[in-house]
């Protein structure tokens, strides 16, 4: 068999490694979205004011918890 040609525990590690590496790019993809996200917030609180930022925000979270309730 092929796997015994190269070895189970090299397999193994192979898995392992990509489970890991999987995470972790996960975790950097992450970082920068949620980076992006508070860029655009500020964008938005610049351009809209942050009292209508602060009003919008404040909408959609009573919005949220309508709908779970429904």
């Amino acid at each position: 068999m092929w796997f015994k040609r190269i070895g189970l525990f090299f397999l193994i590690n192979i898995l392992v490694l990509d489970i890991i590496f999987s995470i972790l790019g996960s975790m950097v993809v992450a970082y920068f979205s949620r980076q992006r996200e508070f860029r655009a917030d500020a964008g938005g609180a610049k351009l809209a004011g942050r009292a209508s930022m602060i009003a919008a925000l404040e909408n959609l979270m009573v919005s949220r918890t309508v709908e779970r309730q429904e």
